[in-house]
């Protein structure tokens, strides 16, 4: 809040004129003018006429009340950019969270915190500082559901509305769109508009979230529609909107059938409305007879790659999977046919028959990584019948692959194969040259997979830092094909400032970047060629 805003509801604590007020704060007349209309816009104060006089006074409102209680006790706690601050802080956050959420320097986060800590509002724990103060605390939350936004990055947000307002709809709003007719009483918008993807429109929903109800729609949201999605983008976007452990919780449900969420009786009496199962898993014998049979339906030879949790049940690593994930070279027109012929109905690439669910890629699995010359040497046959030939691509390769999928029970499928001894150099060389081919970023999702490995099970691979060095430098690279500022980077890698930094001046040394100073403010653009 301004100072001069302050001022003003600290001194209204009856009806003043605004010559009053002009005499008693000492500032001019149109500078209060402004300031006054500010106020009333907020709904903090309000003004009546008695006789040719406007008198104005503080306004009946609970929010006000709250932030006068605050400022009484320290008029400072709410000056200037520290409401950004607080707002923030109603649960534990880290320096560079905080620098992330709020685009504030990390000088002037450092110098609020101080400032709160000496006051008693604050407190450090584990390297995370949160709110101590009930009533702070109290106006922490309000300040975060004020308006109806939910979360907001820059320019960016996510609002709740009861009314049609500005903006894109999302989440709830847009289910009906995407099979799953629901009838939402409110409106679900992101700002600023745009055409949102279907990974933006389910991690919203979480986002979204308060109740069992909308958790247990936005998982029946994510089942009728994970084919259509990118498990990659999934994670990106969970850990840009912090519902990360909701992703995860919903994923642990879908695997292993309980999580902290829901029960599997609530889920199951809502999913029986929509009519969506879970399927039912197939084990090693079902997997080889099901090849036996489709080799007698194939009339040209097809040669299968096993990718996912298929490869692992054949390899004794898993008792059962769902799905049979499987990365075709050429007659896939001839795998269409015999699938057809043995019942299955198809969309796009996607064959399902009773509990059976088969997803075919095309060289490359999700627009991502693509089937290598070295993968294909390092597969071992399966199955080689009259046919059909399968073969099962190599420990690291599934590793790799499942971290770009970023499916249900993909990272536990990471930790079984990471238990079991993985060459990670490999891994991490067979990633680097793919990315150098397509141009894409592709080792970012290795990245997140292989933090959560060591989050959530302490399994710590010893290409970890490298990858994190390796994938910070470029996305620098990527974001700054337009000026930014050290804090703008900051905020939207959502690393340290000493990080960045660092690597900032890597690239400058590289000849990579080059450094622009405008008055006291450095902006760093991708050097031109």
């Amino acid at each position: 809040m301004k100072k001069s805003e302050i001022k003003i509801l600290l001194s209204l604590e009856e009806g003043k004129t605004q010559e009053d007020l002009e005499k008693e704060l000492r500032v001019s007349k149109s500078y209060l003018s402004k300031t006054l209309k500010s106020l009333l816009k907020k709904g903090f104060i309000k003004v009546e006429r008695r006789g040719k006089r406007k008198f104005y006074s503080l306004a009946e409102n609970p929010f006000l009340e709250l932030i006068l209680k605050i400022l009484r006790k320290n008029p400072r706690i709410l000056e200037g950019k520290r409401e950004i601050l607080l707002a923030k802080l109603n649960e534990p956050k880290s320096l560079a969270q905080l620098q992330a959420e709020t685009n504030l320097s990390l000088k002037q986060i450092l110098e609020y915190l101080k400032e709160f800590q000496s006051l008693g509002i604050t407190e450090k724990t584990n390297g995370k500082f949160r709110i101590l103060d009930k009533d702070v605390e109290r106006l922490a939350e309000l300040l975060k559901i004020k308006k109806g936004v939910v979360w907001e990055k820059g320019k960016e947000c996510l609002i709740e509305s009861e009314k049609p307002r500005e903006g894109s709809l999302t989440a709830f709003s847009l289910f009906p769109s995407y099979n799953l007719k629901i009838f939402p009483d409110r409106f679900y918008y992101y700002y600023p508009k745009k055409r949102l993807s279907i990974e933006e429109i389910f991690i919203h929903s979480l986002k979204f979230s308060k109740t069992k109800q909308q958790l247990i729609l936005a998982t029946l949201f994510y089942l009728k529609n994970k084919y259509r999605m990118e498990g990659s983008k999934l994670k990106i976007l969970a850990k840009k909107y912090q519902v990360s452990f909701l992703l995860n919780q919903i994923f642990q449900f879908l695997t292993k059938k309980e999580c902290n969420l829901f029960s599997y009786k609530e889920f199951m009496e809502k999913a029986k409305e929509y009519g969506i199962t879970l399927g039912t898993p197939n084990t090693k014998a079902e997997l080889k007879n099901f090849f036996k049979e489709l080799d007698k339906k194939l009339e040209k030879k097809v040669k299968l790659y096993l990718i996912g949790g298929a490869n692992m049940v054949l390899k004794n690593m898993k008792i059962s999977t769902k799905d049979i994930d499987v990365i075709v070279e050429k007659n896939l027109a001839e795998l269409k046919k015999g699938l057809i012929s043995m019942g299955f109905k198809f969309s796009e690439n996607i064959f399902e028959k009773k509990n059976l669910r088969i997803d075919v890629f095309r060289k490359r699995v999700l627009g991502g990584y693509r089937l290598s010359k070295r993968m294909k040497k390092d597969a071992e046959p399966f199955y080689l019948g009259n046919k059909l030939e399968v073969y099962l691509l190599s420990n690291e390769d599934v590793f790799l692959l499942k971290t770009y999928a970023g499916r249900e029970g993909d990272l536990e499928d990471c930790k079984i194969l990471a238990e079991k001894g993985l060459d990670w150099n490999k891994i991490l060389q067979e990633a680097l040259e793919q990315e150098k081919q397509s141009g894409k970023l592709l080792s970012i999702s290795l990245l997140d997979t292989l933090d959560d490995l060591y989050k959530i099970y302490k399994i710590r691979a010893p290409i970890l830092r490298f990858l994190e060095h390796h994938c910070t430098k470029n996305l620098l690279k990527i974001v700054l094909k337009e000026e930014k500022t050290v804090k703008e980077l900051v905020s939207l890698l959502e690393k340290p400032e000493p990080t960045i930094r660092k690597i900032l001046k890597e690239l400058e040394e590289e000849g990579e970047v080059v450094r622009i100073k405008e008055g006291r403010v450095f902006k760093f653009k991708k050097r031109k060629l």
